[in-house]
């Protein structure tokens, strides 16, 4: 437990908060070729910016339902692997994982259904990719992770 409370801190000391929340992007979604989100600052591409942080929240929910649960990737390996793949600045997707489950009580290779565990994972994404838990001064509100995740989910 020691060694993976360690691993935690430095996963959390090496990561690029500041972009996530200034872009009301709380869930870091990257796409060099936008998908036509609600929300979305016109012009954005890379980084997505978000006019509020609960489009932003709402796009990170419908992107990991639709790209992940819906296409049968439902486990955090299978999802971190895509989600923060290596090579793509100082993504450990393993580490990532492992975090994750912690967080949530499962193991990395358990099969998830979104339906049980998507809000939870949500939240957990984006406690990592801010560092900065949910509901927290500083963070991602409650009304507007509620206010996303249910418009994500309608």
């Amino acid at each position: 437990m020691k060694l993976l409370g360690r691993l935690k801190d430095i996963i959390l000391e090496s990561r690029d908060y500041d972009w996530a929340l200034e872009f009301n992007n709380p869930m870091a979604l990257i796409q060099t070729s936008p998908s036509d989100w609600d929300g979305l600052v016109k012009g954005s591409k890379g980084r997505l910016k978000f006019e509020e942080m609960w489009y932003g929240v709402r796009s990170g929910v419908k992107n990991l339902n639709n790209s992940y649960f819906k296409r049968g990737n439902n486990t955090l390996e299978g999802i971190f692997k895509v989600y923060a793949p290596y090579g793509h600045g100082s993504n450990d997707p393993e580490n990532y994982a492992k975090v994750v489950g912690e967080w949530m009580g499962v193991s990395v290779e358990e099969p998830l259904t979104f339906e049980k565990h998507g809000r939870k994972l949500a939240k957990s994404i984006i406690n990592f990719e801010t560092g900065i838990p949910v509901g927290s001064n500083g963070g991602v509100t409650y009304k507007d992770f509620n206010t996303g995740f249910n418009a994500a989910i309608m």
